[in-house]
């Protein structure tokens, strides 16, 4: 009863399409998919593309491209920024340092007993490198190194706004206070916990959300609101319907999560959503989110096109947003006993389709409705908890979790 409680926070999670257009195309990298994106700290934008993912710069906010390679030849794999216009990147088991946006670069770490090295930057510009092994770090640039730890971390480093560093590996979350010595998290409520698909995102307000297998044998977002001590079951996979989703968040706090197709924003820490995937075309592959030190919103796509929002992410919506407040579309009451009603503000569409599944997956009521209320009576439904989802022809407007006592 405890978790079931704990996730009530949740059981909310209405979609809504907008008509507002919120992104616009940029300029390339042409000719290839693109599967990743980030600013350094002069503002040129970097782009991994292609099938060998290899990575291309652009000064001039996406709209010109050109190839970022060692010594002319040799494609550099996994490049990151730091705050001091450095860009690092790693050829085999070498680690390299570019100070003047990747034309010239110097090898500053070699293990020629590893290669598969991820880095992260802290907070305070410093270089961390792990390989699932070991654990270095780096406060000048490279020049010198400190060994840490052998702990067997194999995503990058995120960090928590208390300081505190977390990583984890498929099967565990660990967390440190400075590198050294590192705590295996053994969560006491998260369920399906058995494989790790992403690096830990940590939000402004210390929130963390990490992407694992999910209790129905699918992907999808856990969250822990007490530094990784136990987690809730977003459940975004079974309202959305995409197992290939990606979440983030920008300097205010709120949540920007895609799918394949669609884009959201949260201002609530993920109890309601606003659909923000106007102006990308239909059947487009999202592979990527990147938010930028203004706070807009750059994504990857599966063409040769990157889109780029036009206001800044923290503007898009707020709690006092007109169109924010018009979209939200919730069942009531929720938890519900013998019926619940939900109304759908803001939407002229007389014509709709209502799906209710259960958390495997399986569809338990299909009917159409009309006009802007639905009600549903309860009858022989059992008591658990449920996935709602709206549509007009094949588009989905609204989804979101309901509890039957």
């Amino acid at each position: 009863m405890r978790n079931l409680l704990k996730l009530l926070p949740f059981l909310a999670l209405p979609f809504i399409l907008q008509s507002q257009v919120y992104f616009e195309p940029l300029g390339g990298p042409p000719g290839a998919k693109s599967y990743s994106s980030f600013k350094d700290a002069n503002g040129v934008l970097y782009a991994k593309v292609g099938a060998n993912y290899s990575y291309q710069k652009s000064f001039d906010d996406g709209q010109n491209w050109e190839d970022v390679s060692l010594n002319d030849s040799l494609l550099l794999f996994n490049l990151i920024a730091d705050k001091s216009g450095n860009i690092f990147g790693k050829w085999e088991w070498t680690i390299y340092r570019s100070s003047d946006t990747g034309i010239n670069w110097t090898p500053i770490f070699s293990h020629e007993e590893s290669f598969d090295w991820e880095m992260s930057i802290s907070p305070q510009g410093d270089l961390y490198i792990n390989d699932g092994i070991e654990l270095y770090k780096t406060t000048d640039q490279g020049n010198t190194w400190e060994f840490l730890d052998s702990v067997s971390i194999t995503f990058p480093i995120s960090w928590h706004p208390d300081g505190s560093m977390y990583s984890s590996r498929d099967v565990g979350i660990f967390r440190s206070t400075g590198g050294s010595s590192w705590e295996e998290i053994h969560p006491d409520h998260m369920p399906g916990f058995s494989f790790i698909t992403s690096p830990i995102h940590i939000s402004i307000n210390g929130n963390l959300h990490v992407r694992a297998k999910s209790p129905f044998d699918g992907i999808d977002y856990f969250v822990s609101t007490d530094s990784g001590y136990s987690f809730d079951w977003m459940n975004i996979l079974q309202a959305i319907g995409s197992q290939l989703g990606s979440l983030t968040s920008n300097s205010s706090g709120h949540l920007i999560y895609s799918n394949t197709n669609d884009v959201f924003i949260s201002i609530d820490n993920g109890v309601n959503w606003l659909n923000i995937n106007s102006g990308i075309p239909d059947g487009s592959n999202i592979y990527y989110i990147y938010i930028d030190e203004e706070q807009y919103i750059y994504l990857n796509l599966g063409n040769d096109v990157m889109y780029k929002s036009n206001q800044p992410s923290n503007e898009i919506a707020t709690p006092t947003t007109e169109t924010f407040q018009k979209s939200i579309s919730k069942p009531y009451p929720n938890p519900f006993s013998d019926s619940f009603k939900i109304e759908l503000i803001g939407n002229s569409c007389q014509s709709y389709s209502f799906e209710l599944k259960n958390l495997l997956g399986a569809k338990v009521l299909s009917t159409d409705f009309y006009g802007n209320t639905f009600e549903f009576e309860r009858k022989d439904l059992p008591s658990g908890i449920y996935i709602y989802q709206i549509k007009v022809g094949n588009k989905l407007i609204a989804a979101g979790k309901i509890v039957a006592e």
